[in-house]
């Protein structure tokens, strides 16, 4: 495989078992601080050559830099969402040439583990038995106007805890919808009926005060 394809100048190379699937997938995850964060470029799955480009979470900056000094993108509207303190997991399709696999990740891993951090694939397992996300994730690629779009979700709850100590025991809410080309769909232009971020505004004036 030629490295000079991949699309990012930061990565760390990957061949693990895709514990939904049992497929061995192999390629390179992304470290690079942009837009391509925790992305993979799958290279092979059982071996066989598939070269395949998987966004996922990217790195969002803030509007300010190490002085303190704020420079604000230019916006015609502005969607504001609860923050969520729990472990974001991707879900997302990838291919062997000839079937497609649902399978999911955690930011810098082609996959969800369970680890010294926590049982998040345990966790995470519970949520699919509790959610049809397959069906989501079909029916999301076929009302979106990308050909495919994975689902960026939050894993939260007092099962799982971050900073903020929640009265749920465990649940999932969807943050984004991302597609293979980079475009961003926020929770409205997604009609799924599973849990969102909480919505608590939209600004669509001058918002820099």
């Amino acid at each position: 495989m030629d490295v000079n394809r991949i699309p990012f100048k930061n990565y760390s190379p990957f061949e693990e078992k895709d514990p939904f699937n049992n497929n061995i997938v192999r390629g390179y995850i992304s470290r690079d601080p942009n837009k391509y964060y925790g992305a993979l470029f799958i290279t092979h799955v059982n071996n066989k050559e598939v070269p395949q480009l998987i966004m996922c979470t990217g790195k969002i900056h803030y509007p300010f830099d190490k002085q303190g000094k704020y420079n604000f993108p230019s916006a015609r509207q502005i969607e504001v969402y609860e923050k969520l303190d729990g472990t974001s997991i991707l879900s997302y399709y990838y291919t062997d040439g000839e079937q497609r696999y649902l399978s999911h990740k955690v930011r810098l891993r082609p996959f969800i583990a369970n680890s010294k951090f926590g049982n998040f694939l345990d966790m995470w397992k519970e949520m699919l038995n509790k959610y049809d996300i397959e069906k989501t994730m079909k029916l999301t690629r076929l009302q979106s106007y990308v050909p495919s779009l994975n689902l960026a979700w939050e894993l939260y709850g007092n099962r799982n805890p971050h900073l903020i100590l929640y009265s749920n025991s465990l649940d999932i809410a969807l943050l984004f919808g991302v597609s293979n080309q980079g475009h961003i769909l926020p929770p409205s232009r997604i009609d799924v009926d599973l849990p969102k971020a909480k919505l608590w505004c939209i600004i669509d004036k001058d918002y820099v005060w």
